[in-house]
């Protein structure tokens, strides 16, 4: 072990986008330096390092694709109130915990809490894609999921297998977001925010717990809840919408309000947002007060900041390119 974790507490801030190439010792300490990452790299005095981080951080999760070549450590800079999901691509890892050992590799995955880890000791070779969110984040989002009945944070067991539907879902779901997060800017992205929310309540369902979780109490919803739900997505459908807003608003939890939605509607809140925001666009570019905007601004005005991905889920609804839409309604060829 390189050495142990500051026992302080602390709150890490994000610092946006990383794409950094790690080359030597010297390049090791001005990495650390620069407080990048919250995690400290340490490599041998003999060791040969090449390491590539590309990562995406934001208030609510941070991601990282780590590729290297030669071992080296990371030990976390303060216990921070943090957790990080790891799946390991390439290699393993040997996490030391201050109660115990765990090891990544291509067949599980791990979850390290902060305020537990000690060291994580890299082979050659490795490959690495991770998730960081903060423990409290994770505390809100478990109390929205199950209306408040279970609070805190959750009793999660530090390996999960790969080869698990659930965990094979979730790295999946992790990967498409850190994917957008690169490709967009996601301030703007109503879309993005909605999918690292549920992407929040997937990993609370689908991670294995250290102990036989309490079972879930659902609160069964009013045949008036759905439609306070629905009352409440249309006010804000032009702003950034969270599930636990919308499901306080119409009184459930959030998993009260995704099963309204399955049972009423047969949709998920996420997919009825979207489709009601592609719908707001169609009137938007038939509208004749709005020939002087472009697609794109329409598209933007509801939320849809990633073009490519606005296009085909506004083909799939209406059978055409938003264009032509467009074209139809202003009587051009």
């Amino acid at each position: 072990m390189k050495g142990k974790a500051n026992s302080r507490s602390g709150i890490w801030r994000p610092r946006g986008r990383i794409a950094e190439s790690i080359g030597s010792a010297t390049n090791v300490r001005d990495f650390n330096d620069r407080d990048m990452v919250p995690v400290q790299f340490e490599i041998g005095r003999s060791s040969e390092i090449k390491i590539e981080l590309v990562g995406s951080q934001s208030d609510l999760l941070s991601f990282w694709d780590v590729r290297s070549v030669g071992p080296y450590s990371r030990r976390p800079k303060s216990a921070y109130d943090i957790v990080t999901i790891n799946f390991t691509l390439g290699g393993h890892t040997n996490y030391v915990f201050q109660d115990g050992r765990a090891m990544g590799a291509p067949t599980t995955a791990i979850l390290a809490d902060h305020q537990d880890l000690s060291d994580a000791q890299s082979s050659d070779a490795f490959h690495l894609f991770g998730c960081l969110i903060s423990k409290q984040a994770l505390a809100t989002i478990n109390a929205a999921l199950t209306g408040g009945e279970a609070t805190g944070f959750p009793p999660f067991a530090r390996g999960a297998d790969m080869g698990a539907p659930g965990i094979r879902a979730l790295y999946c779901a992790m990967r498409q977001i850190y994917r957008r997060c690169l490709e967009v800017e996601p301030s703007g992205d109503h879309t993005l925010a909605l999918m690292q929310e549920i992407l929040g309540y997937q990993l609370l369902s689908a991670w294995p717990r250290r102990a036989e979780a309490i079972a879930d109490v659902r609160r069964q919803a009013r045949p008036s809840r759905l439609s306070l739900a629905k009352d409440y997505i249309q006010t804000y459908l032009a702003t950034p919408l969270a599930l636990s807003d919308i499901a306080a608003a119409a009184g459930l939890s959030v998993r009260g309000l995704q099963d309204n939605f399955r049972r009423s509607v047969d949709q998920t809140p996420f997919q009825y947002i979207i489709q009601q925001r592609l719908m707001r666009v169609h009137e938007d570019l038939v509208a004749t007060s709005n020939m002087n905007l472009s697609v794109g601004d329409i598209a933007r005005r509801w939320g849809f900041v990633h073009m490519s991905d606005f296009g085909q889920r506004y083909r799939r609804m209406y059978g055409c390119a938003p264009t032509q839409t467009r074209r139809e309604a202003s009587g051009r060829p």
